[in-house]
């Protein structure tokens, strides 16, 4: 079964350019996040993932994160995650503020993780080798400069809904 996340929207926008990336390298026979028609597909950089999100990850995310939102990113390029097929995903250090705060409530949500986390948006995952070259020659031309998160949600898995934590205008 999928783990909970914790997960950073972004604006209409932002939310309008990543789909036209999905879009982009689906158009080429490519599946890619616009072929899942799940209700709770959206846009969005996961920050945390767990077996559960514990409610008082909830007030992390509100105390924590919230107060630095929206605060545009800079997407530093695309990449290949995994050995194969491969995720394909833009690339998002977060900036030194929204780091710390994402770092804080990781440790509320995975304490003890040490694993490295990459911050990214998924355009497509499980690419096969072969469809590599096809998929960035059909996503280079929609790559945004930046993406501004806005909001965080908590998916739950299990129940198959999403619960939006925290907004700012």
């Amino acid at each position: 079964m999928p783990q909970a996340a914790l997960e950073l929207t972004f604006d209409r926008a932002d939310d309008a350019l990543v789909r036209r990336g999905w879009a982009a390298v689906s158009e080429r026979g490519i599946r890619s996040q616009a072929d899942h028609r799940g209700a709770t597909n959206a846009p969005h950089l996961t920050i945390a993932a767990a077996d559960r999100i514990p409610r008082t990850a909830f007030e992390a995310v509100r105390e924590v994160l919230a107060p630095v939102l929206p605060r545009p990113q800079v997407v530093v390029g695309t990449v290949l995650l995994g050995g194969g097929p491969y995720v394909l995903a833009w690339l998002v250090p977060l900036d030194v503020e929204l780091r710390a705060a994402v770092d804080v409530v990781r440790r509320e949500v995975v304490p003890g993780d040490e694993r490295p986390w990459v911050g990214h948006v998924t355009v497509a995952r499980r690419l096969p080798a072969g469809r590599v070259e096809d998929a960035l020659d059909a996503l280079r031309p929609h790559r945004p400069a930046s993406l501004t998160p806005v909001s965080v949600r908590c998916w739950d898995p299990a129940s198959g809904t999403t619960t939006d934590l925290g907004a700012r205008a």
